[in-house]
C-alpha cells in the first residue's frame, strides 16, 4: 500500500457531469475520517474490498489552428499525447467508502507548435517525450449529498506530489530560418488537471458497483499552447469490485471502438489508414499510398484496423503466464457488393489478427465452420511474465465482422482465466466483444445504423419508400448491402438506406456533358439516388439481346445469411444506331433512342433491360431534348410507360400547286389522302377548307402526325415522358382535318402527377377545335411519378 497522500491533489476535471458541485473538502483526511451519512444506495460500496481497473487520457491525436491576438501571427497546434495505465484501490477501513493504492503505467506526447507571422517569418517548436513508465499513488471516495436530496457522487484523487517518476524526459527542437536549437527538460504527468481551478465529481451508478467516467473537454496543450490555445482532450476510466488479492483478466476495445467500421483496401488515398503501434492499445493513424485498381485479384491488402487489450487488474504483484486472443471471422465474397470483378473469388478472411507494435505473439490461422465465421486466428504470447497484451484487428472487406475473447494462465498458481469485456463508456457484461460495435443479430456496424437513423433495423430490411413510385418498397439491395457498398467510379461508396439507389454504367461516344444533363434531370425528377458504375465494375452484357440473369448485376458478391434477397441489375446506357429506314423509302427523323427489353412493349425493372441505345444521329438535336430524350428512356428503365401507345405516324404534308392538300407516306404520293380541313394550331386560323386556294406555292412539308387522343403526346406536356416532336394533330380523331403546329410544343423536364394536360391537353382546352390537341393520358397511364419501381425482387405486368 502507497503511503497516503497530505495533499488533496489533483481532482478529475469534467464539464458534463450534470449534478450541482458540492464545495470541495479542505483535505482529503477531513473526507475518510469524517462521517458520512450514506443511503441506501452508497452504503452497497461499503462491501467493496478493492476496486481494479484502468485509465486512459488521450489528446485524439488533435491538430488546431489559432489567431495570436497581439502578432496576428497564424498558430497551427499539433498535439498526440497518450497516458494509459492500472487502478488498483484497497479499503482502507470497512466502515468507511474511501479506498486507496495505485496508478501505473506509460505516457508519452509528440507535441508541434508552428507560428507563421503576417511578413512570412516562421517559427516551429516540437516537445517529444518516449514512452515512460509512472507508478503513482491514487484515492477513490464517496462524497455525501449536500444538500441529502442530491445524486451522490464519487471522485478520483490523484497525488499532488507524483514521486520521482512523474517528470518524463523531452526533447524540445526550436526552428526558424535562421536557426535550429535542440534541448532536453522534463514533462508532467497528467498535468492536465493540476490546471483545473475547481472540482467536478462523478455520481455514483444508480445500480451494480462499477464505477466509471468518461469526458471529452478542451483544454490546453502546455508547452506547446498558450492559455486560449485549447485542443480536444478525452480522459476514461472504470473501476471494477474485486475481493482483497482477487484478479481478473480484461479485455478493452480501442477508444474508437463505438465508431470503428471495417475497410478494405481502397483506390482512394483518403480511405486508406495504416495504424502505427498503439500505447496500451490506444489507436494512431497516418495515410498510406493506395492499392492500384484492377479488374483481376489481387493479394489482400488491409483496410481500416483497431485494436484490443487484455490487461490483468488486480494487485500489482500479480502476472500472467501468457495471453491468449481467439478472434473469429467472416468470408463473405469479395471486397464489397461488386468488387473484385471475379465470378469465383477465392475466399479471404474479413477480418486478420495481427501483433501490436513490439507485441511478442504468435498468431495461428486455421478453419472454423460456426455460421458464418469461416476462419479462427489464435494468438498467443510466448511463455514468460504479463500484465498485457494485445493485438491489431485488420478488416480486408468493406462488411467483415466477427468476434474476438481472451484468456490467460496466472503464473503463480497456474490457474486459467477468462476475460470479462469492459468497455470504458458502459457497464454491460459479456465475455466477447463483437466487431465491430454491432447487436447480437446484426452484422452492421451500430454507428452506421445509428447515423443512418436506422438503429434497430433488420439486416435483411429492404423497406425504403423514397421516391413513394408505385408503391413497391425497395430498391433491392438489403440494409446489409446497403452498408457493405460498392466499388463506383474507382472510389468505395455506401447505399442510402432511406432512399432507393439506382445504377447505370455510361458507354463511350456521348459528346460533352449530354450524358450527364440527361442523366441530372432523370435523377432530379425521380429523386433516386443514382450511381454510375466504371466499366470493370460490373459484368457487361454482350449485347442488345443479352438478357442474361447472371449480367450486370451489382451485388454479385453474396452477402452472408440471407441478407441478399434478389440480385440487383444496372443499366447500360450506349451510343448506337437504332434508326433503321426500309430500303427505297425516303429517309424521314428517326426518333434514334431505344430500350431493350425481353418482349416489345412491355416494360420491368433493371433485370428486364440489356441495355438503353442513343443513336448519334440525335446529337444535333437541342442539348436540352437530348437530356430529355435521355431521361425518357432510363424512365423506362424504372417501368415508367409512355402516356399512350400507338397514335403517331410519320408522313409528307404536300400543298399541291392546284391549291388542294393532301397526305402520303411517300414521295412521290403513293393512295394519298385528301385533306378537308387545315387549321393552325397556335391561332386558330382556318389556312384550308377542301376547296383549292388559287396561287397556293407548291411545297412538301415533312410531318410527324399525332392520330388520336391518349397516344404518346397525350397528358402533362411538362412531362419528359411524352413525345413532344409532333408537327401535325388530327381533329376530332378525323382522318381528312389536321392542326398544323408550327410552334414546337416543349420539352418535359420533368414527371407529371396526373394523367390530363395542363395547357393545350387539358380536357376542357376546346380551341380552336372541338376537343384538346391530344388529350389526356391513356388509362393506367400518365401519372408518371407513381410508375417508377426499381427493385428486381418485384415482378412487372404489362400496363
Amino acid at each position: 500500500m502507497h503511503t497516503r497522500l497530505t495533499v488533496m491533489g489533483l481532482l478529475l476535471t469534467v464539464t458534463a457531469c450534470g449534478p450541482t458541485q458540492p464545495p470541495p473538502p479542505e483535505s482529503t483526511e477531513q473526507v475518510h475520517t469524517s462521517q458520512r451519512a450514506l443511503d441506501s444506495n452508497p452504503q452497497r460500496f461499503l462491501s467493496v474490498r478493492a476496486f481494479g481497473g484502468a485509465l486512459r487520457y488521450s489528446s485524439n491525436p488533435s491538430k488546431r489552428t489559432f489567431t495570436d491576438p497581439q502578432s496576428t501571427a497564424t498558430v497551427t497546434v499539433e498535439c498526440d499525447e497518450q497516458v494509459s495505465g492500472t487502478l488498483y484501490l484497497e479499503q482502507v477501513s470497512a466502515a468507511e467508502a474511501y479506498w486507496e493504492g495505485s496508478f501505473k503505467g506509460e505516457a508519452q506526447h509528440h507535441c508541434v507548435r508552428h507560428t507563421r507571422y503576417p511578413d512570412g517569418y516562421f517559427t516551429r517548436q516540437t516537445y517529444s517525450a518516449p514512452a515512460h513508465s509512472f507508478d503513482t499513488n491514487a484515492r477513490v471516495f464517496i462524497i455525501p449529498a449536500v444538500p441529502p436530496a442530491q445524486p451522490q457522487q464519487f471522485a478520483l484523487i490523484y497525488g499532488d506530489y507524483l514521486g520521482p517518476d512523474s517528470f518524463i524526459p523531452q526533447t524540445r527542437t526550436f526552428e526558424s530560418p535562421i536557426q535550429t536549437t535542440s534541448s532536453n527538460n522534463q514533462w508532467l504527468i497528467a498535468r492536465w488537471w493540476k490546471q483545473a481551478p475547481h472540482s467536478e465529481y462523478w455520481p455514483l451508478p444508480t445500480s451494480g458497483l462499477q464505477l466509471r467516467g468518461s469526458a471529452t473537454n478542451d483544454e490546453q496543450a502546455p508547452p506547446c499552447a498558450n492559455q486560449n490555445e485549447k485542443i480536444p482532450y478525452k480522459f476514461s476510466f472504470y473501476l471494477l469490485p474485486l475481493e482483497l488479492n482477487e484478479v481478473k483478466l480484461v479485455l478493452e476495445p480501442a477508444d474508437d471502438y463505438d465508431t470503428w467500421m471495417p475497410s478494405a483496401p481502397s483506390v482512394d488515398p483518403l480511405l486508406d489508414h495504416e495504424d502505427v503501434p498503439p500505447l496500451g492499445g490506444i489507436a494512431l493513424s497516418a495515410v498510406r499510398p493506395p492499392r492500384t485498381r484492377t479488374a483481376t485479384p489481387v493479394p489482400p491488402g488491409l483496410g481500416n484496423k483497431t485494436h484490443f487489450r487484455a490487461l490483468l487488474v488486480g494487485p500489482p504483484n500479480v502476472k500472467a503466464k501468457n495471453i491468449t486472443f481467439q478472434l473469429k471471422s467472416s468470408q463473405v465474397p469479395g471486397e464489397s457488393n461488386n468488387w473484385p470483378l471475379n465470378p469465383n473469388p477465392p475466399p479471404v478472411d474479413d477480418l486478420v489478427m495481427e501483433p501490436a507494435g513490439g507485441n511478442p505473439i504468435t498468431i495461428t490461422p486455421s478453419s472454423l465452420s460456426d455460421g458464418d465465421y469461416k476462419t479462427l486466428y489464435t494468438g498467443q504470447t510466448p511463455d514468460g511474465e504479463y500484465e498485457l497484451a494485445w493485438v491489431t484487428v485488420a478488416s480486408q472487406d468493406w462488411g467483415a465482422f466477427g468476434e474476438i475473447r481472451a484468456s490467460a494462465i496466472r503464473l503463480d498458481d497456474g490457474r486459467p482465466l477468462e476475460a470479462k469485456v469492459v468497455r470504458f463508456d458502459t457497464s454491460e457484461e459479456a465475455s466477447v466483444l463483437r466487431i465491430p460495435m454491432r447487436a447480437a443479430d446484426s452484422y452492421i456496424a451500430d454507428v452506421w445504423k445509428t447515423a443512418q437513423n436506422m438503429a434497430g433495423t433488420p439486416d435483411d430490411d429492404d423497406t425504403e419508400n423514397i421516391p413513394l413510385g408505385d408503391g413497391n418498397k425497395g430498391d433491392g439491395l438489403t440494409l446489409y448491402e446497403e452498408y457493405r457498398g460498392f466499388m463506383e467510379n474507382g472510389k468505395h461508396t455506401r447505399g442510402d438506406p432511406l432512399k432507393k439507389d439506382y445504377f447505370l454504367a455510361v458507354g463511350q461516344g456521348f459528346k460533352g456533358t449530354m450524358a450527364e444533363d440527361g442523366i441530372k434531370l432523370f435523377k432530379d425528377a425521380t429523386g433516386l439516388i443514382v450511381h454510375k458504375l466504371d466499366k470493370d465494375e460490373y459484368v457487361h452484357a454482350v449485347d442488345h439481346t443479352d438478357f442474361d440473369p447472371d449480367n450486370r448485376v451489382i451485388n454479385f458478391n453474396e452477402a452472408p445469411g440471407g441478407r441478399r434477397k434478389v440480385k440487383q441489375h444496372l443499366v447500360m446506357l450506349t451510343v448506337n444506331d437504332v434508326c433503321t429506314i426500309p430500303p427505297g423509302e425516303k429517309q424521314v427523323k428517326c426518333m434514334g433512342t431505344h430500350t431493350w427489353t425481353p418482349v416489345k412493349g412491355t416494360l420491368g425493372t433493371p433485370r428486364l433491360v440489356s441495355r438503353v441505345d442513343i443513336s448519334p444521329n440525335t446529337f444535333a438535336d437541342a442539348p436540352d431534348q437530348v437530356a430529355k430524350n435521355i431521361a425518357h428512356e432510363l424512365g423506362h428503365t424504372v417501368n415508367i410507360y409512355h402516356h399512350g401507345e400507338g397514335g403517331m405516324a410519320k408522313l409528307f404534308h404536300i400543298f399541291r400547286s392546284d391549291g388542294h392538300q393532301e397526305e402520303s407516306y411517300t414521295v412521290p404520293s403513293t393512295n394519298p389522302v385528301r385533306l378537308t380541313n387545315v387549321i393552325l394550331a397556335d391561332t386558330g386560323l382556318q389556312i384550308y377548307d377542301g376547296n383549292p386556294n388559287t396561287g397556293i406555292k407548291h411545297e412538301i412539308r415533312e410531318v410527324t402526325l399525332s392520330t388520336r387522343q391518349g397516344n404518346q403526346f397525350s397528358g402533362d406536356e411538362e412531362c419528359f415522358m411524352r413525345y413532344n416532336i409532333v408537327t401535325s394533330a388530327a381533329i376530332n380523331s378525323s382522318p381528312t382535318e389536321r392542326y398544323l403546329i408550327e410552334t414546337p410544343e416543349p420539352i418535359g423536364t420533368t414527371l407529371c402527377s396526373s394523367r390530363t394536360g395542363k395547357k393545350f391537353n387539358l380536357p376542357t382546352n376546346k380551341f380552336p377545335g372541338e376537343q384538346p390537341r391530344h388529350g389526356s393520358a391513356a388509362p393506367n397511364r400518365g401519372d408518371c411519378i407513381h410508375q417508377i419501381r426499381v427493385n428486381d425482387a418485384v415482378t412487372t405486368s404489362l400496363r
